[in-house]
């Protein structure tokens, strides 16, 4: 099993030979995983993505449609609609 390695935002990882970037631009991403890539040795990319953003695969079945129906709903009925229709705002700006 491969060790985990963690490494706290704030330590520079260049201090241990390690390549590190942050990436909180779609835009800055390619470039990113380029340089990672190219490093001779261990990297760390940092992606930050919304997390209201649901992976979707490229054609979604009546099932899964069904599924995340039911889960807005539940978070509708819990008290959670903000949640909900902050999820829903998200993903709505990703099919646009």
């Amino acid at each position: 099993m491969a060790p985990v390695l963690a490494i706290a935002s704030h330590i520079p990882t260049s201090g241990i030979g390690l390549f590190g970037v942050r990436v909180e631009d779609p835009a800055e991403f390619r470039p990113a995983l380029e340089q990672a890539l190219a490093h001779p040795g261990p990297a760390l990319v940092d992606v930050v993505t919304d997390p209201n953003v649901l992976a979707m695969p490229p054609r979604a079945t009546v099932g899964q449609t069904a599924g995340f129906a039911l889960a807005m709903t539940k978070l509708a009925f819990t008290g959670r609609m903000d949640d909900a229709m902050d999820t829903v705002a998200a993903n709505w700006r990703e099919l646009l």
